[in-house]
């Protein structure tokens, strides 16, 4: 067919048709108008965000047939690791979860809400207070996007645990000794301590009372030092499944009697599929990976044998790392659309983690977010992402997409075939540059070869940004930057040299951090991020 231009004066008519699936509209572009059919109200709206798409753009005459995958297609933000957005940015980012046919939207809290009597642990990290709670709870609500409260509340309290007044809620009440169990100091709270199921529920209430969302997510993942400590004999005598579930079912009832619905993550009741018994029917299970071969087809085995809902939750894999690992995100939001969606998953969640200082570039992961939203639409357009309408619709240019998803690549094949320093075997939940750059210098633990070290940096070094008009495109050449800097420093430290060659290098890159992110976040946590930058100039 010829092609031809549509205009914004060309008229559309709109039907209602009750044989459309829910959520689901047809649309029929002819040169002369469109003419669409939805299912709902909602099939109007994602009608709508697709004509919108269409504005001045050259096209055929075509019909799209559309309906999601999934009845909740959602974001989760992580607001708790240094870096919290403006305002503005959280209002922008409901924006495109509309516009991309979303509806929901998590931020993941451990400490950065201003809690009531609690301000001890937020004082600096530029919280969100609860009026802005309200507001983006308001603006989200009329965009039709539901915002769910989040507040883990077993594991990963460390920002809680390290202050004095809240450090004999733990597992471990010593920080001597928890380190003498092998553990990188507090980390969860105990889950037999009546005071801590206090103020779990106290937390849960004041979010409660400025979110109107239906969902509530209460954590309690990586509880690994459960069982160590205050509650060994009651995890010896019940058993790791009880301790766990008693804990989380009863912060499952305080939010079932508000009329809301309960979500935890599922990794520790998977571990302890017993665990699963004892939580209430109404508890969503949230199963999350962030590899390329995670095991959702075996979850949703387990969840079907159990007969409890569940959703999926892969993430943008930017996280420590400065251009993200494109093999496993793409491959993770793939398999998590597709396994859940044969599995019979409800939900699917996308999650954007900010590990070790939240160093990521914004746009990384805004690009990873989106992708996985796409997936939760249509779970099949999963295995060969469009990365030019990506780029377009995200990065504001078609040719960032798929820049961006190459460089994110560069690095694969020597993180699948290097011996992490820890772990053996292939690197996880990090790219290779990144990892090296938290290692010292002067300690090679992990024997690389040089040579494959330089390969890696002539990869970076012949990798151009593609001339752009975006706004984001400085915040990727950073990325490219700093992912640069860190394979030369591991290329150094291999080959003997100062690790004061790169001082200034360093210290430039953290200015150029710290620049970047005032434009879009708060300053709280800015500093803790830029220490890493700074350890790294003095030699670390």
């Amino acid at each position: 067919d010829a092609t031809f231009r549509i205009a914004r004066n060309n008229p559309i008519e709109m039907a209602p048709d009750a044989s459309i699936p829910p959520e689901g509209y047809i649309l029929t572009v002819l040169s002369s108008g469109m003419y669409v059919r939805f299912a709902d109200e909602a099939g109007l709206r994602h009608a709508r965000a697709t004509i919108e798409q269409l504005w001045d753009q050259e096209t055929v005459r075509c019909r799209i047939e559309d309906a999601p995958d999934y009845p909740v297609r959602g974001i989760m933000l992580d607001v708790s690791r240094s870096r919290i957005p403006t305002m503005d940015q959280l209002f922008q980012l409901v924006d495109n979860i509309a516009a991309h046919k979303g509806n929901h939207l998590q931020l993941y809290i451990e400490h950065s809400v201003a809690y009531v009597g609690h301000e001890s642990v937020w004082t600096g990290s530029s919280p969100i207070t609860f009026d802005e709670l309200r507001q983006l709870d308001a603006y989200a609500k009329e965009r039709f996007i539901q915002l769910g409260a989040n507040q883990n509340t077993l594991g990963h309290a460390e920002r809680w645990l390290k202050h004095p007044n809240y450090a004999d809620l733990g597992e471990f009440t010593d920080v001597a000794q928890r380190l003498e169990a092998g553990e990188p100091g507090p980390f969860s709270f105990c889950p037999i301590d009546a005071r801590v199921g206090s103020l779990c529920d106290d937390l849960l209430q004041q979010q409660m009372s400025a979110i109107s969302g239906a969902w509530v997510h209460i954590g309690g993942d990586e509880t690994v030092d459960m069982g160590q400590g205050r509650s060994r004999e009651a995890v010896e005598r019940l058993g790791m499944s009880q301790v766990w579930s008693e804990f989380m079912a009863q912060r499952c009832q305080l939010i079932t009697k508000a009329g809301r619905k309960p979500l935890y993550w599922s990794d520790m009741a998977l571990e302890f599929p017993d665990a699963i018994d004892h939580l209430p029917s109404e508890a969503v299970a949230v199963a999350w990976h962030y590899e390329a071969d995670a095991p959702f087809e075996h979850w949703a085995q387990i969840f079907r044998e159990k007969q409890r809902n569940w959703w999926v939750s892969p993430g943008t894999s930017a996280w420590r790392s400065w251009v993200g690992r494109g093999d496993a995100r793409q491959g993770c939001i793939a398999g998590a659309a597709n396994a859940g969606l044969r599995g019979g998953a409800s939900g699917f969640l996308m999650t954007e983690w900010g590990d070790l200082g939240h160093r990521q570039p914004w746009p990384v992961g805004l690009f990873g977010l989106f992708e996985g939203l796409g997936a939760a639409w249509n779970a099949n357009a999963a295995q060969q992402p469009d990365y030019q309408a990506l780029g377009h619709c995200i990065l504001e240019d078609q040719q960032l997409g798929p820049w961006l998803d190459r460089v994110s690549r560069i690095d694969t094949t020597l993180r699948l075939d290097a011996s992490h320093p820890i772990r053996q075997g292939p690197l996880i939940n990090s790219n290779v540059p990144f990892i090296d750059s938290c290692l010292p210098y002067h300690e090679v633990t992990w024997q690389a070869d040089p040579a494959d070290w330089q390969v890696l940096y002539d990869e970076y070094a012949k990798v151009k940004l593609p001339q752009s008009s975006s706004t984001m495109a400085s915040e990727l050449q950073h990325g490219l930057d700093a992912v640069s800097l860190a394979t030369r420093r591991a290329l150094l430290r291999r080959t003997g040299h100062a690790a004061s060659t790169l001082h200034d290098e360093w210290l430039a890159l953290s200015a150029e951090h710290a620049g970047q992110w005032l434009k879009r976040c708060r300053p709280g946590g800015l500093s803790e991020s830029c220490a890493f930058y700074e350890a790294l100039a003095e030699g670390f």
